[in-house]
Order: C-alpha cells, then structure tokens, then sequence
C-alpha cells in the first residue's frame, strides 16, 4: 500500500520532482538481509536494532519538532504519527510537502479513514537524514 500511494503521488502529471531531490521517510525493507541477520544471532539483532531505532527516534522527533510539526516520540513503533498543521486533507499536505520540499511522507488517510489528519513517517530511515527533512519542511511551511 506504501509503495502505491508515493506512485499516486509521484505519478501526478503536475509534479516535477528529481528522485535525486527527494527525502524519503518511507521504508525499504531488505528482507533477506534482515532475515539473516535474526537467524544468526536474534539477541544482539535486537540490541543492535533498539540502539539504533532510539537515535532515529530522537533525531525525527527533534527535526519535527524543530519545523513546527506536533510530533511526540512513540514509545513502542517504528513509526511517527502526527496530525496534519492547520485545515488540509492528509494527502494534500503531503502532496505540498512533495512539491515544496522534496520531503515523502505517507498521509494518514493511506492507512484507512480513521488515518485521516494524520502523517506517517517511518523511523526505519537513517538519523542523519532527518535533519535534512526537518530543514526542508520548516523551508516549506
């Protein structure tokens, strides 16, 4: 479902943006590679995965927050949910952010009607390009 509604988004005849340009905050699962890795040793998978999973959260947390965004860190998912700022339908903001900062985000509404208002961004995404993120999204609010 992720994967179609960024080619909704992508395949808008309006929307001209480099894929070299854009921040993706969706994941890209590796299955085999994480496979793996839980086989060979699940115990320091998990330490390994926990360490890293708390840095990502600090480093969305902290970029949302620093671009206006009412963003609360989870205390138990691989993702950030937050309401939409201000009267947007979730997958116009989204489409917005797309257009004016490069920034893709998943719009609520892509996980069914209760979604609505909201935005998903996966902590799945390396620490260091939250900031660039955050950065681009306060440009574009």
């Amino acid at each position: 479902m992720v994967h179609a509604v960024i080619r909704v988004l992508l395949e808008d005849p309006v929307l001209v943006v480099p894929a070299e340009a854009l921040v993706v905050l969706v994941p890209v699962v590796l299955v085999p590679v994480v496979r793996a890795a839980v086989l060979e040793d699940p115990d320091e998978y998990i330490r390994f995965n926990l360490g890293h999973l708390g840095r990502r959260r600090a480093a969305a947390v902290g970029a949302f927050q620093a671009a206006g965004l009412d963003v609360t860190a989870p205390r138990g998912t691989l993702y950030l949910w937050f309401p939409v700022p201000g009267p947007e339908k979730s997958e116009e903001f989204c489409r917005r952010l797309l257009i004016d900062s490069g920034v893709v985000l998943l719009p609520g509404s892509a996980m069914g009607p209760g979604g609505e208002g909201f935005v998903r961004a996966s902590l799945a995404i390396h620490e260091d390009r939250w900031e660039e993120a955050g950065r681009r999204i306060q440009e574009a609010l």
